[in-house]
This record gives structure tokens, C-alpha cells and sequence, in this order.
């Protein structure tokens, strides 16, 4: 399973967008270099959990918001009922 750290950084960039900030707002609220907050954006770099957790909760939004999109598996099919954030929910409700 592969994940799409290009619909990551859309779905970032849409709730920034619905915020009304600018990239360097966020950069600067999270102590991020512009230069880093954009790649992030474009699905440039990879975010970690911990990054996205943090850039969830500047925009006011949920975690599994942001990880919303298709989970790509090695021979590139996607399904629209199996998203990073349904496979995390599954994963945190086995923790309970």
C-alpha cells in the first residue's frame, strides 16, 4: 500500500485555502521554513503523523480530514471505500 502524499498536501492546501491564511501563515504558526511548508503542499516531502497532527489543529480540522483520499496499492488501484483514514480508524479502534 502506497500513500498519495500529493492529495495530502491538496487537502492541506483546501483547508488552508477555507482559512483564508497564506502558506506563510501557517509556515510561520507551525515553525516551519515557507520553503518546507510548501513542499508539504505539493507533495513534495513526505509529512509525518506528528507534522500532520500539528497542521490539523492550526487549520481547525480533523486528522483524517487531511489523510482523506485513495491509498494507492503497488499495482496502482484505488478504491474509494479503503482511504488512509478509514484504515486508522480501524487500526485505533482495535486499541481500545
Amino acid at each position: 500500500m502506497l500513500v498519495s502524499y500529493r492529495v495530502i498536501g491538496r487537502n492541506i492546501r483546501e483547508a488552508r485555502r477555507n482559512k483564508g491564511l497564506t502558506q506563510a501563515d501557517v509556515a510561520e504558526s507551525l515553525g516551519l521554513s515557507l520553503l518546507h511548508y510548501g513542499r508539504l503542499e505539493r507533495g513534495d516531502r513526505r509529512a509525518a503523523l506528528e507534522q500532520i497532527a500539528a497542521i490539523a489543529h492550526t487549520l481547525e480540522v480533523s486528522v483524517s480530514s487531511l489523510l482523506e483520499g485513495c491509498v494507492e496499492t503497488l499495482h496502482a488501484e484505488c478504491s474509494a471505500s479503503k482511504t488512509i483514514g478509514t484504515e486508522i480508524e480501524s487500526i485505533a479502534a482495535g486499541c481500545k
